[in-house]
């Protein structure tokens, strides 16, 4: 009897416990916050009181951060820039890398060396006098010659 009793009290404090959170959540679901109207004039707090906060919009029309200036190791053997409509030989690998980029990150990489970092550990080496570029129109990685 004794038993009794007592399971029944924990699951009374369980299912008490469990029902208060239950309505919480559902009070703060089924409960939508309040609007301010726009069209009603706002009227002054009470004396003492804190003025109401408004939500402030920011707009940012600043212009993009400009690259960081890449490594050695990278200006050797690539040009950091992107381009468009480059002639060149294909690098079928880096091509390959390119696309997986893209498919993960939905966007095209900022820089060569973005690329880089994010999909291989280290850069293979161009065809003698040449350095990579990536060609954005055609969205492949080339051997381009070096002026």
């Amino acid at each position: 009897m004794k038993h009794l009793a007592i399971l029944s009290m924990i699951a009374a404090l369980v299912l008490a416990g469990c029902k208060k959170k239950e309505t919480a959540a559902a009070d703060a679901i089924s409960t939508p916050a309040p609007q301010p109207d726009a069209a009603a004039p706002a009227s002054p707090p009470p004396e003492g009181a804190a003025p109401a906060e408004q939500p402030v919009q920011i707009v940012t029309t600043a212009k993009p951060k400009p690259l960081p200036p890449p490594p050695a190791y990278l200006t050797v053997r690539a040009e950091n820039n992107l381009r468009q409509g480059v002639s060149g030989q294909v690098d079928m690998f880096l091509t390959q890398q390119l696309h997986i980029f893209i498919q993960k990150n939905h966007r095209m990489p900022e820089s060569f060396h973005e690329f880089v970092n994010t999909r291989l550990d280290s850069i293979p080496r161009p065809p003698e006098g040449t350095r990579w570029v990536i060609d954005t129109a055609a969205m492949q990685v080339k051997a381009v010659k070096t002026k």
